[in-house]
């Protein structure tokens, strides 16, 4: 029986299945779920900043980049919150959410770290079956996530 169970979660398609998957298990095993959101997308701002201290360009736009990350946090909370709502709806007792900023920081290790630290029992995320090029240029989250975690880890893909 599953205690914990850690479904991350990015706003597509594919981690919306794999977030109703883990609900209705987590309800059916009464294991609290936690949600885990990682936002990648800061990386822009880091490399910005880097380039312009550098002087390879200007200085990027500071108050247009604070809104930027300003937004990307808003929309880290909504869809926190969305996916808090749809667990407790599936009958989950105990849910935890948690957004965490990558930076430079590689998103299968961010999940690996959360799921030691939080003590999760399982790993529940969606893969998008990426593979040729696709898979060279963008990688697996998923596959990083198999190859470093210590508990088992549930992958759920959706149809193309």
């Amino acid at each position: 029986m599953f205690k914990k169970i850690l479904v991350p979660i990015d706003g597509s398609k594919t981690s919306h299945q794999a977030l109703k998957q883990a609900a209705a298990f987590a309800a059916e095993q009464e294991a609290t779920l936690r949600i885990l959101h990682v936002r990648e997308v800061s990386v822009l701002a880091d490399m910005y900043a880097a380039q312009a201290a550098s002087g390879m360009m200007a200085a990027p736009n500071v108050k247009a980049l604070e809104k930027f990350e300003a937004d990307l946090d808003k929309r880290a909370e909504t869809l926190l919150e969305s996916a808090q709502a749809l667990a407790k709806k599936a009958g989950v007792a105990k849910v935890e959410g948690k957004m965490v900023n990558a930076g430079t920081r590689r998103a299968a290790k961010l999940i690996v770290d959360d799921a030691a630290k939080s003590k999760a029992d399982l790993i529940i995320m969606g893969t998008h079956g990426r593979s040729g090029f696709d898979h060279l240029v963008f990688g697996s989250v998923a596959e990083g996530v198999m190859r470093g975690a210590t508990v088992p880890v549930m992958l759920i893909r959706t149809a193309k």
